[in-house]
């Protein structure tokens, strides 16, 4: 098997724990099917491009292909915030890929991760707001029919950095973005405003981390555009993400 040196060569790169890995042929291609622990899809992503330099390393670059499946946009997602409620749906935007989980009376009834995030949104779109807007709606109709009602919690470095924005918070404040509420309306102006805005100017406002002025505006329309189609009114931000509801629901914190 092929996996085996790919995988030990890789060790736990981008801070993943290799769960499971299996392979299989597809017309002449080997592909290697890795489950990773892992609790940002920015991090899948580097996992990801790491495992195919050491695919080209070994000289199987025609022959063999990586994919890699984060177990956090499945069973996993749902220890953050919806992890601790009988029902309620959550939905994460990250640099590679964006995750939607819903849970009923204690159980996961729904889940879903597409290929598109803050990062990959600025790589193929830039800033320009009609391919933005083209690719977010693409990525709205992979999620089909969810069993949710009008508002969803949001989590994530690009939601409450938007929740900051939407609070004109001068600093930033842990206390008032989680529960904050952003419709869709207040949504909507944002991405507005961050689309007549530079990426300097961005840069230049209160409550933006670095690095995350250039991708801000491609998030801003992502939610707009998934609230509309989705169906979503309103967002409910926190800002205790996937690791720390692991850490609870595992005793570690409270």
């Amino acid at each position: 098997s092929l996996l085996a040196p790919i995988i030990s060569a890789l060790g736990s790169t981008a801070g993943g724990t290799l769960h499971t890995g299996t392979d299989h042929t597809v017309q002449g291609t080997t592909v290697l099917n890795v489950e990773m622990g892992l609790f940002d899809a920015a991090l899948v992503q580097l996992f990801l491009n790491n495992g195919q330099n050491v695919i080209a390393e070994l000289g199987l670059n025609n022959t063999v292909q990586l994919d890699v499946q984060p177990i956090i946009a499945g069973s996993d997602l749902d220890q953050n915030i919806t992890g601790f409620q009988s029902a309620g749906g959550v939905i994460d935007v990250g640099g590679a890929s964006t995750e939607i989980v819903v849970k009923k009376d204690g159980e996961l009834i729904y889940k879903k991760s597409v290929n598109i995030g803050v990062v990959r949104l600025k790589d193929m779109c830039g800033r320009d707001k009609a391919f933005l807007e083209k690719v977010a709606e693409d990525a709205s109709n992979q999620y089909g029919e969810i069993p949710l009602g009008d508002t969803i919690y949001a989590i994530g470095g690009t939601a409450t950095t938007l929740a900051a924005q939407v609070l004109g918070l001068e600093n930033y404040s842990s206390e008032k973005v989680t529960g904050a509420v952003i419709t869709l309306a207040q949504m909507q102006a944002l991405t507005d405003k961050l689309l007549s805005m530079s990426v300097e100017e961005i840069a230049a406002l209160p409550c933006m981390p670095k690095g995350r002025a250039d991708v801000l505006t491609g998030g801003a329309v992502l939610f707009t555009v998934l609230m509309k189609k989705l169906g979503f009114s309103r967002l409910m931000t926190s800002d205790r993400d996937n690791l720390e509801g692991y850490a609870i629901k595992k005793g570690l914190m409270e």
